[in-house]
């Protein structure tokens, strides 16, 4: 394997151009710069942060927390698979932030992404009056939660609440647009 690869393996980009690597996420512990580790985490690679260590009270507290955060997010990802409302509204209850919507998995989908193409369209509802411009947030592939919506059988519901929420139903599928 080259460098190249290796190198384009340990690096994520995210889409406010923060580029997820080692390096960065070091300099960002030395920093105490909590925003950008938490948009690690958010981004879906809170695992990259469960074998770093910092010396600082915050930073240590911080790495602390990722692993228990993780597992929020994981529950959120998994009652929206499972299709289960009540777990999801349970999960996402005060005290949790509302930016949880928008954590990703290791794949770059939402919990959106995921209601929108599994046709949970009661999910879709919900994630959508909390956070509606998630309809337009991307995965690591560029689709966006109607790219979903529109691949799934019987899913007309899902795709109009999310066009109703200001999806760009003209946006290209980038594995598409590539061709």
């Amino acid at each position: 394997m080259n460098n190249q690869n290796v190198q384009r393996d340990n690096d994520s980009r995210i889409k406010d151009g923060l580029v997820i690597k080692p390096s960065n996420i070091r300099i960002w512990l030395h920093q105490k710069a909590s925003g950008k580790l938490a948009k690690v985490i958010w981004a879906g690679q809170g695992m990259r942060l469960r074998t770093e260590t910092s010396h600082h009270p915050k930073m240590k507290r911080f790495l602390e927390c990722v692993p228990h955060v993780m597992g929020v997010i994981k529950d959120i990802h998994q009652a929206v698979v499972e299709n289960d409302l009540d777990t999801l509204k349970a999960k996402t209850a005060s005290p949790t932030p509302r930016i949880v919507l928008t954590s990703k998995d290791a794949n770059g989908l939402t919990p959106l992404h995921k209601a929108a193409g599994l046709a949970h369209t009661q999910i879709v509802e919900y994630i959508l009056s909390i956070w509606p411009s998630l309809s337009s947030d991307e995965d690591h592939t560029g689709k966006t939660p109607l790219h979903w919506a529109a691949s799934a059988k019987n899913n007309a519901r899902s795709f109009n609440l999310l066009v109703q929420a200001g999806a760009d139903e003209t946006a290209l599928d980038h594995v598409w647009n590539m061709c």
